[in-house]
């Protein structure tokens, strides 16, 4: 194959690719169908717990049911969105026959299944389908075509109204001899509301332009002084065929003559024909060459359009600075501003062109939605993210969303960035009522998140778990936006496990967390830690003669462990005080008891202090020598990443007790030892502290083997991965993006 033939080809390819065609949705509707089905869910459960549970045993029989037919049926939503109006309408005379076929199939013996006197199932093996239903979606689809191929005809009662009325009335008598007088009754009311839908009195868009949305660009397309003139009505004729160009704008240009090339066709008063020479696109997705005329407005400026010298004359000589995409505002301006200044289509509005000006000129190089939050072993390796990829360009932008029971309300503020708060909670180990009050607040929680997204317009959206991870990163993946998760443990939580199906990229932490999403979107990188945390990988703290021992339980506290090391240090106080200092973090609760207890051994010289929460935990992992934790994920990534040893406590009421796993990573490196909480003692912690303190050439193996484990890279990497993503939409939408700095 020729160099010639293979530089057509992917050109070729690069156009399919960007006449690809962008999803749309309605976002009321969104929004309706997300309220319905969580009132459905609701609604299943308060009329069928008690029954559940004494016949079956189990109150959430019913619930189960519904929730994962709830889900079936969103996916089945986001394979409609996929689909296309046109590959639907290809589909509906089929569905219409399948849908006819299988109501006949209901009455035949054998295949028919009864209940309460009524045989309206199919029993295929295990499974039990109603045709009814799938009646309903083909007849509404079916009937909607019709009635627009033969919307001229819907007046006269022979060949408009009749056929119509045949076909439904096949169908309801299929559906009486159920009997089901529901799904006749809903049918017919669909059916009448779309035949008497009446046409809009006002002039309407010209039909080429009726998926435009009118976007504004700049004026210079439009030759300043040149008069406009008077408007050329033209008679409808027969359709001639549609060019779709450009594939982000929803233009629609008719040809009209061989010779004069394409232009848009206007119907009604005050709508205008834009007609001229050849349109074509280049790889970039911008309009190029021919000669625009405006019938009815002002007159297009030669020099604004691409093509050859010969063409465009010395008008386009002197203005040839503006470029070969100079065409397209010119297009968006003359059609959409002129027919919005003449009190056209309510529907055209102002909108800023969602594929101009590109990122980076002019506005900002990059957005970044962070999601989630609720503890720390989530937020933080968010605000490590937000922190690079803030840092990287100075016009990129990062938002946190959040809820406002966590710690992100207390720590976003105060590390510089904007945060979005929605309305979302828990919806486990929270008892009946607190899990009906999650369901009520999720379809606001969807209604939230949709405005943040629409209002910031992100080019990415992470998610690091938490409440509010889930509605934000579910509407953007409805939304189309590029979209991720970072996984911080070795065992991926429910939530996460779902959205995996759906995200774009995946980042992990541990290699045992790949087995439940994707290889081809999964991408092991760490866990993102704080800039502050990175000097401990490369300053290593000098030797003391006493042992620094950090104790924190997390950002919530932990009371139990809180306990035991209090205990500890009452036997150690007496035996190696002078030898150790304590700085203690015990969370709100705890605090004021465990300080009380640690002033009682000020007479043993052993320095020790508890605070309720410490603000710069990057100096108090410099001070330390060893770390008796809790075994987080963030915990895990930092305390590799600052070379520490540890005697890590997971929580044991942690999700599939993931503390655990984590764990285990550093204690087969030897980098950790390993306590359960179950078999925490005093005793057992005390002897273990003595140990170490008395060995400290084992601290620094085990400093050294965590050291080895550590990823202080984690952060970069995956906003380099993020970069990717974005480029990859904006490629899609025939945006560009400068390269960051690095």
């Amino acid at each position: 194959m020729s160099a010639s033939a293979v530089a057509g080809a992917r050109v070729a390819r690069q156009r399919a690719e960007q006449l690809r065609p962008v999803l749309r949705y309605d976002p009321v509707l969104l929004a309706a169908v997300l309220l319905l089905l969580a009132f459905g869910v609701v609604m299943v459960y308060s009329a069928s717990a008690v029954y559940a549970g004494a016949r079956l045993g189990d109150p959430l029989w019913f619930l189960k049911r519904q929730a994962a037919a709830a889900l079936v049926g969103l996916v089945a939503l986001l394979g409609a969105m996929r689909l296309g109006y046109r590959r639907l309408e290809a589909l509906v005379v089929p569905l219409v026959f399948v849908s006819l076929a299988l109501l006949l199939c209901v009455h035949v013996p054998g295949l028919g299944h009864s209940a309460g006197g009524a045989t309206r199932w199919l029993r295929i093996g295990p499974l039990t389908c109603q045709p009814s239903e799938l009646a309903k979606i083909a007849l509404v689809l079916w009937l909607a075509r019709s009635l627009a191929k033969k919307q001229d005809r819907i007046r006269f009662f022979s060949v408009g109204v009749l056929p119509h009325l045949t076909v439904l009335a096949i169908f309801a008598l299929f559906l009486m001899l159920e009997p089901d007088f529901g799904t006749t009754a809903v049918l017919g009311g669909v059916s009448f509301a779309e035949v008497s839908v009446p046409h809009p009195a006002h002039p309407r868009l010209p039909r080429s332009l009726e998926g435009s949305e009118g976007t504004r660009l700049p004026d210079r397309g439009i030759a300043p002084g040149v008069r406009g003139r008077r408007l050329v009505r033209r008679r409808t004729g027969r359709k001639p065929p549609e060019a779709v160009l450009p594939s982000r704008s929803a233009h629609r240009l008719h040809p009209q003559h061989r010779r004069r090339g394409a232009g848009v066709r206007g119907r009604g008063g005050g709508a205008g024909a834009l007609c001229g020479g050849r349109l074509a696109r280049d790889p970039r997705g911008v309009l190029r060459g021919g000669r625009l005329r405006m019938l009815g407005g002002a007159r297009v400026d030669p020099s604004a359009r691409g093509g050859s010298a010969g063409e465009r004359g010395d008008g386009a000589r002197a203005a040839s600075h503006q470029g070969d995409g100079a065409a397209v505002p010119l297009l968006r301006d003359v059609v959409g501003d002129r027919l919005l200044h003449r009190g056209r289509h309510p529907a055209l509005r102002q909108r800023r062109p969602r594929w101009l000006p590109p990122p980076g000129l002019g506005s900002t190089a990059m957005r970044l939605l962070v999601a989630g939050g609720g503890t720390g072993g989530h937020l933080f390796p968010g605000l490590a993210l937000g922190e690079e990829v803030k840092t990287r360009h100075p016009r990129n932008d990062v938002l946190f969303v959040g809820s406002a029971r966590g710690i992100e309300a207390r720590e976003v503020p105060k590390a510089g960035y904007p945060l979005e708060i929605i309305d979302v909670g828990p919806l486990k180990r929270i008892g009946l009522l607190g899990f009906l009050m999650g369901l009520f607040r999720l379809p606001r929680a969807f209604w939230q998140s949709m405005k943040v997204l629409r209002k910031f317009d992100p080019d990415v959206v992470i998610g690091v778990g938490g409440y509010s991870s889930g509605p934000v990163l579910l509407v953007a993946c409805l939304m189309r936006k590029p979209t991720a998760i970072q996984e911080q443990n070795a065992l991926p939580g429910f939530t996460n496990r779902t959205l995996g199906h759906f995200v774009d990229a995946v980042f992990i932490a541990f290699p045992q967390a790949g087995r439940a999403f994707a290889p081809r979107k999964t991408h092991l990188l760490g866990n993102p830690i704080r800039r502050a945390f990175l000097d401990n990988y490369l300053h290593t703290k000098p030797a003391t003669d006493r042992l620094s021992i950090l104790v924190t339980g997390g950002s919530q506290g932990a009371h139990p462990l809180n306990l035991r090391v209090a205990e500890a240090l009452e036997i150690l106080g007496p035996q190696i005080g002078p030898r150790v200092q304590v700085l203690h973090q015990t969370g709100s609760k705890d605090q004021p008891e465990i300080a009380a207890r640690y002033e009682k051994l000020q007479s043993t010289g052993l320095a020790v202090q508890a605070v309720a929460f410490i603000d710069d935990m990057a100096r108090a992992y410099a001070g330390a020598d060893l770390l008796v934790c809790r075994a987080g994920a963030t915990t895990i990534a930092e305390l590799t990443v600052c070379k520490k040893p540890a005697i890590l406590v997971p929580f044991p009421f942690a999700a599939d007790d993931h503390q655990t796993v984590n764990a285990q990573s550093l204690v087969e490196a030897g980098a950790a030892l390993l306590m359960p909480e179950k078999d925490l003692t005093a005793q057992k912690l005390a002897d273990a502290v003595r140990g170490l303190e008395g060995d400290r050439s084992r601290l620094q193996r085990m400093a050294r083997a965590s050291g080895v484990l550590g990823r202080p890279e984690a952060a970069r990497e995956i906003a380099d991965v993020c970069v990717s993503l974005c480029r990859d939409r904006l490629v899609r939408e025939g945006r560009h993006l400068p390269p960051a700095p690095r």
